[in-house]
């Protein structure tokens, strides 16, 4: 008993040296630009700005997707606004973030007093207003479903409706079935997005439950589904040329609705 306790302590304490050897995350200061990832995101919902920058460690280190902490005074700004971790320092989970006004253009400023300073932009896309359907509208998946929105001449627009409860609630209270299916040739047009002329015809039929396509004797999904309906533009940005990662804006607005027999 005695050797067997001794085993165990002995490998308590070279797993804990193990971890000690590869932490959570990773300090900027200790890192090249080179080997840092910055993915930078402005999100528009109505008139609330928001801006995000995450860190990690970039593949040329070979430590994996770590998230970055930023020290020795390197930090990230964004159209002169500094943004601030939304997490404890060091902890697993390290993003930067700030509400900002409305402008047309978002610059963020990465800056590292020894290395540099970099600099990225994004445009802002117009903002999306749905007006059709209208929230807690009651559609039939057996007729036609019109989505109207306030067309700002875009080229394209992501529609996506889905089932308004999450998989795991679903798992949870619904017998394991995900209620709410796209048709798979509504699917496929969705896919990359739909002209946005401000008004798409989502088919009937296009909508189903899995009702519809189970056994409704055996499926526990209501007849009718809490659903919701997204519609969200994007635009890519310019990354400093020295930076490694991504850089985009989106704008989105949502309308819940049921979807009905």
């Amino acid at each position: 008993m005695k050797h067997s306790l001794a085993y165990l302590v002995v490998y308590v304490l070279v797993a804990a040296a193990g971890l000690s050897c590869f932490p959570s995350v990773t300090d900027s200061s200790e890192l090249a630009t080179s080997e840092i990832t910055c993915t930078f995101s402005v999100e528009r919902v109505d008139d609330i700005i928001k801006a995000v920058a995450h860190f990690t460690i970039g593949p040329l280190v070979g430590r994996g997707n770590r998230p970055v902490v930023l020290t020795g005074g390197d930090e990230i700004a964004v159209n002169g606004v500094l943004l601030y971790p939304t997490a404890p320092a060091h902890s697993a989970h390290q993003p930067y973030a700030t509400e900002l006004d409305v402008a047309d253009v978002y610059t963020f400023t990465f800056t590292r007093p020894v290395r540099g300073t970099y600099t990225s932009t994004v445009t802002l896309p117009a903002e999306v207003s749905i007006l059709l359907p209208e929230e807690d509208a009651v559609a039939s998946r057996n007729a036609d479903l019109d989505v109207q929105w306030v067309d700002n001449g875009g080229e394209s627009i992501s529609l996506l409706v889905e089932h308004e409860l999450t998989r795991w609630i679903e798992r949870e209270f619904i017998g394991g079935y995900v209620c709410l299916y796209l048709r798979d040739d509504v699917a496929e047009d969705l896919w990359g997005g739909v002209p946005d002329s401000g008004t798409y015809t989502l088919p009937a039929g296009g909508i189903q439950s899995a009702r519809d396509i189970y056994n409704a004797t055996r499926c526990e999904c209501p007849d009718e589904l809490p659903a919701l309906l997204t519609l969200t533009r994007s635009a890519t940005g310019d990354l400093d040329p020295a930076l490694m990662g991504a850089i985009n804006a989106t704008a989105w607005d949502a309308v819940h609705f049921a979807s009905a027999p």
